[in-house]
């Protein structure tokens, strides 16, 4: 009897290994916000519109990144009043290194170079009041499909990536000023006007660890229990 809750535990033990050591904690750092929820200029248009990615550095610098996706022949971009809008869970805070990124359109448009115009807070759209704001120059034509930016948490700490974002009193995390480019349609000149609106947040979800690595952990723990009987079979032999 002893021996067998020995054997036993031994497996535990041998299959929290196999699981620690496929599941580093970097695989399940992160979390990613969706913006999803369109104001009534973008509603005729299918989200999510863009990620939005919290990793936590430590327990007082976040890296944030603004991701914009693509639903069938549209892709959706930033820029302009309220390129991105966060609330920040901190009541003292700095942003630095913000940094916007483009794409190149193709056909025969060419964006004109991004440019941080100012920071600052305020309301956007029907989305409420966010503590944090970015305001780029111009609008489509200097759009970008990526942004990123580093906080910094001056009154406190943040315990990981989700408390590093918190709800405003509407519910909303964060907010991104759309613009809907439609590659197929003529491009250059005046021809160039693509529709525009506001999105915010739909609910957080942690990044989700890769089926290989799950199926490493799996293997590896099968591993371990043959090889623990096999070792218990052939000591009862002798």
């Amino acid at each position: 009897m002893v021996s067998s809750i020995r054997f036993a535990t031994a497996i535990v033990a041998l299959i929290c290994l196999a699981v620690v050591t496929c599941f580093p904690s970097s695989s399940r750092a992160g979390y990613t916000i969706y913006l999803t929820d369109p104001n009534a200029d973008l509603s005729s248009f299918t989200g999510p519109y863009a990620t939005i990615t919290v990793d936590l550095v430590d327990s007082t610098h976040a890296n944030v990144t603004l991701t914009s996706l693509s639903s069938g022949q549209y892709t959706y971009l930033f820029g302009g009043q309220h390129t991105l809008a966060l609330n920040l869970n901190a009541a003292f805070f700095s942003v630095g290194n913000i940094s916007g990124s483009q794409a190149g359109l193709g056909g025969n448009y060419t964006l004109d170079p991004w440019e941080l115009v100012s920071t600052g807070s305020g309301n956007v759209s029907e989305f409420g009041d966010f503590n944090f704001t970015i305001k780029s120059k111009g609008g489509f034509t200097r759009s970008i499909y990526e942004l990123t930016l580093t906080v910094t948490n001056l009154s406190g700490t943040w315990v990981d990536d989700a408390s590093v974002l918190t709800p405003n009193a509407d519910g909303y995390r964060a907010a991104g000023h759309v613009f809907v480019w439609n590659p197929t349609a003529p491009s250059g000149g005046s021809d160039v006007n693509p529709l525009t609106g506001f999105s915010g947040d739909g609910p957080v979800i942690a990044n989700p660890v890769p089926p290989s690595i799950v199926m490493a952990a799996i293997g590896t723990a099968c591993v371990c229990l043959f090889s623990a009987r096999r070792l218990r079979m052939n000591k009862s032999a002798t």
